[in-house]
């Protein structure tokens, strides 16, 4: 029935509404005529919660007065605690009180989804949590409206966790890598094929050099669609012999360069770049600010850069400047 689409379509935009609101800022729009308003922000956000209980548990006849009433108390909090990125005012307008909804609900909650997924993976250390809940809150919701046979999107819930930062790694299984790659910030990165074996690390993978033990490291972005390659792929790996595990500064090599010893060596792939167009991975440096085989994890940073030439003329863009956080599990067979 169309009061069961509009719960679900509203119910990522609420919870990001609650988050937003509390982080207060003055009221900039039109003075509203609400004399008699007379509560505090927190009464106000509580108002709103309470609303969309009762908003989940209406029934078709009792549906346009609770839709009514939690729009009410959305413009109270707008009123009283202030919108100042209009995030409160974008759920009033997505909601639908009397007239049909057109739009699939499935269809509307995966666009809800995508954006979240936007928000998410430009987070900073200041936004992380916030943007977080609203990722799973939406992605909780996707699984109402859409389904979800292969239990993808909620191993994709299980890995954020907690949503908080202090709270990622140093657990068996985990893998979490951020990356700014030329400006774009990613925050969600793990191996393409985590959703499917849940392990951390490669050992001594395909793609390893044969002169050493080697730890792989790699983030992909779009690890939840592990057997499709998109044109905003993302995946970095980086490749640790034994003789580098431990803590320390390093240089970090390209895949391609002649190497004498083993040394440590990354690669990194995008496919958004013309044909005509080659790209060009320079040294960098890693830094490993902690391995320990007792916790079993493995923590650090890294930077690198790489250049676009054009291969008709030989011109070439950039350097363009790769830098990331790694926090993995040290999960392998090997460290028994």
């Amino acid at each position: 029935m169309k009061f069961y689409k509009t719960i679900l379509s509203i119910t990522v935009f609420l919870f990001t509404a609650l988050i937003t609101s509390c982080n207060i800022e003055p009221f900039e729009g039109d003075i509203l005529d609400d004399s008699n308003l007379s509560i505090t922000c927190d009464e106000a956000i509580q108002n709103t919660a309470d609303a969309i209980t009762n908003l989940s548990k209406a029934t078709e006849s009792n549906y346009v007065e609770k839709c009514n009433a939690y729009k009410k108390a959305l413009q109270d909090q707008i009123f009283v605690c202030g919108d100042t990125d209009e995030t409160i005012q974008m759920v009033i307008n997505s909601l639908d009180c009397g007239e049909d909804n057109q739009q699939n609900d499935c269809e509307s909650i995966t666009i809800n989804v995508n954006n979240a997924k936007i928000a998410f993976d430009t987070a900073n250390d200041l936004n992380y949590a916030e943007r977080c809940v609203a990722y799973k809150t939406a992605l909780q919701s996707k699984i109402i409206a859409c389904g979800d046979t292969d239990g993808n999107i909620q191993s994709i819930i299980n890995n954020l966790g907690d949503c908080s930062i202090e709270g990622v790694g140093s657990t068996d299984g985990h893998a979490f890598m951020t990356a700014n790659i030329n400006g774009v910030q990613f925050n969600d990165l793990k191996p393409n094929s985590y959703l499917l074996f849940h392990e951390a690390i490669g050992f001594n993978g395909f793609f390893s050099r044969s002169d050493d033990d080697y730890i792989e490291l790699q983030g992909n972005n779009t690890y939840a669609t592990p057997t499709t390659i998109e044109v905003n792929t993302k995946e970095i790996n980086i490749f640790i012999p034994s003789a580098y595990w431990k803590e320390g500064t390093f240089v970090l090599y390209t895949k391609y360069e002649d190497v004498t010893n083993p040394e440590i060596y990354y690669s990194y792939l995008t496919f958004d770049i013309p044909n005509n167009i080659s790209k060009e991975d320079l040294t960098g440096e890693i830094i490993i600010n902690k391995f320990s085989l007792v916790e079993r994890v493995i923590q650090g940073t890294f930077e690198f850069e790489y250049k676009l030439v054009d291969e008709t003329d030989n011109t070439e863009q950039g350097p363009f400047t790769v830098t990331g956080t790694f926090d993995y599990s040290l999960d392998d067979e090997y460290f028994d």
